[in-house]
């Protein structure tokens, strides 16, 4: 998925909640624990897991960014 800026940020654009829910998938397939992923991305755990979940549709702002920036690296086609 391309990006594009945003005032200086990288923006990712609206995506599906099964893909948000892929990422947090491979980022603690790969070792991450829920709460060190919740602290990293700079929401409540609660918050997290209701993402998780599928509860929420999408993280908000600079959420989506940092959940984005620490999960494509873990993609499973970046691995390969």
């Amino acid at each position: 998925m391309p990006l594009t800026r945003v005032y200086g940020f990288p923006y990712i654009g609206a995506m599906d909640k099964n893909t948000w829910q892929e990422r947090i998938e491979w980022a603690l397939a790969s070792g991450w624990s829920r709460r060190k992923l919740a602290d990293e991305i700079g929401v409540e755990y609660s918050s997290f897991c209701d993402l998780a979940r599928g509860l929420t549709k999408q993280p908000n702002g600079y959420a989506a960014v940092r959940l984005f920036q620490i999960t494509e690296p873990l993609r499973p086609e970046a691995a390969a």
